[in-house]
Order: structure tokens, then C-alpha cells, then sequence
């Protein structure tokens, strides 16, 4: 029969490393996916829930989905989300949260990111080139 103080001491150890990505600072073209991925290890000896989610400014831009981290167990923490930001600098900050989104019951880990979103031009030829007035050939 299970206690009330194995229930009080027992449960999930939620921790997770560093972003894979490895880089904090990117570049992204406007529009483009941004993706994060945090290997998240259960230690406990009941099951967890995780999720990540980006904050900037305290302001909440996205939040993904939550898995569920068995005992020793490890599961990657995934978000990929399509950029909707304005062009220029983020600082963004990338957080593991045990529980549910979108504000989850404790903060297992957070980085910054600083994240610069560009917009290309791509240029493409558009018909014929004209050399010393004369049409080009195809």
C-alpha cells in the first residue's frame, strides 16, 4: 500500500542539457522554421510531463506540445515553429518546463537565444538578355 509520504517523496526528476543546436545565436530568413530540441531524462520514479516553450520579453510566442518522461527515461523535447517575428534582433529565452503548457508547474531549464531574422531578396532572370540592343539567346 502506498503512503502518503511515499506519494510526498516519490515522483518524477524531471532535468534536461543544453539546446542541441549547440549555438545560441542564429540567423533565420523571415518566414523560415525555428527548431529546439532538449533531451529531457527522467531520474524519478514516476512519470513527468515536459514541454518547451519561448518566451520574449515575458511575453509568451510559442509552446510546444507535452511528452511524457517514463522512469529512466530519455525523450527529446521538441518545437519547431514558423517565425512570426518582425525583422531585426529577438532575445528570446528557450525554457523546459515540467507539466503542461502553457505556463507548466516548475522550470527545469532556460537559455537565450539571440536570434536575428533577415529577409533575403532572391532574385531571380526574367526573360531574355539584351546585349548592345541586340536580344540575346535562350
Amino acid at each position: 500500500m502506498t503512503s502518503l509520504l511515499d506519494f510526498l517523496t516519490h515522483g518524477a526528476r524531471l532535468s534536461v542539457g543544453q539546446v542541441q543546436h549547440g549555438q545560441f545565436t542564429r540567423t533565420k530568413q523571415l518566414g523560415a522554421p525555428i527548431d529546439l530540441t532538449w533531451p529531457c531524462t527522467n531520474s524519478g520514479d514516476g512519470d513527468g510531463t515536459a514541454f518547451i516553450r519561448v518566451t520574449e520579453a515575458g511575453l509568451l510566442l510559442w509552446s510546444g506540445a507535452p511528452f511524457t518522461v517514463q522512469p529512466d527515461q530519455t525523450v527529446p523535447l521538441n518545437l519547431k515553429e514558423t517565425i512570426d517575428l518582425s525583422l531585426g534582433l529577438h532575445n528570446l529565452i528557450a525554457e523546459a518546463r515540467e507539466g503542461f503548457p502553457p505556463t507548466g508547474s516548475r522550470l527545469i531549464a532556460a537559455d537565450t537565444l539571440a536570434l536575428t531574422v533577415v529577409s533575403n531578396p532572391i532574385l531571380t532572370a526574367v526573360g531574355l538578355p539584351t546585349i548592345a540592343g541586340v536580344l540575346g539567346a535562350t
